[in-house]
């Protein structure tokens, strides 16, 4: 006999599914803009870069984005990397980076 089990959700873990449906439904309505810009990109096509496109990153969905995993050889880049989130947020986008090299 098998019982099923009611599994609840909390807000945030309905908001992230719907987040990642709204996605994928992104991704198969592209524009043609999107369409053209995303042949030229995909499989690492620039520069030997791994791009994602329509990628949630909590509260967002991005477009385009490239991933990068700072690892402890960048320790003395701060400078850098500070540059880069003001580079981010003058651009609009510093409320959807993930900031994770700190």
């Amino acid at each position: 006999m098998n019982k099923k089990t009611s599994v609840s959700l909390s807000r945030r873990e309905r908001e992230s599914i719907n987040l990642i449906a709204r996605a994928r439904e992104l991704r198969r309505q592209s524009s043609d803009a999107e369409q053209l810009l995303w042949r030229h990109l995909r499989a690492r096509r620039l520069m030997g870069f791994k791009l994602r496109r329509q990628m949630v990153i909590e509260p967002c969905i991005v477009d385009f984005v490239c991933l990068e995993a700072d690892g402890g050889q960048h320790s003395g880049q701060v400078n850098y990397d500070d540059m880069r989130m003001a580079s981010s947020k003058a651009w609009d986008i510093g409320s959807c980076v993930s900031e994770t090299t700190r």
